[in-house]
This record gives structure tokens, sequence and C-alpha cells, in this order.
């Protein structure tokens, strides 16, 4: 898979997890209670300046209550 892919996808995520975030009237401070960080790296995760990795993928799920695995199946058409 091109790299332009992988980028494509990953914002794709990025904007799928804000989207999820507001809609469930979480704000970046309450995830970065949560996550035990300040809320400029959580903006920095949104905007994609600071990759996610997999264990804080999860951790920012959870902290907007939404279930990792669910979100991972709606990339999964690879």
């Amino acid at each position: 898979m091109a790299r332009e892919q992988f980028r494509d996808d990953y914002r794709k995520l990025l904007q799928t997890l804000v989207a999820r975030r507001k809609a469930s009237g979480v704000t970046q401070e309450d995830v970065a209670r949560q996550l035990g960080i300040r809320q400029n790296v959580v903006s920095k995760y949104e905007l994609g300046e600071v990759r996610l990795n997999v264990i804080e993928y999860v951790r920012y799920c959870r902290a907007i209550k939404l279930d990792p695995g669910e979100l991972l199946g709606e990339f999964g058409h690879y």
C-alpha cells in the first residue's frame, strides 16, 4: 500500500475521533484529564502533529466512551 494511503487513512481516523469526541460532549480538556496529559497534547493528537500509538489510541477512545475495536472495524477494509 502506498505511503500516501496510510496518511489519508490516518487523517480519516483522526477526523472520526474528533467527531465522536464532540458528539459525545467531551472536551479536549476532559480527554487530557482522563489521560493525565495537557490539553495541548490532545490538540496535537487531533491535528496529527503527534502520532497516536496503539496504547494512546485505546486510552483516547475510552476517554470519549468509544469502544476502540468498534472504530477499528470501520477501517478494516484492508
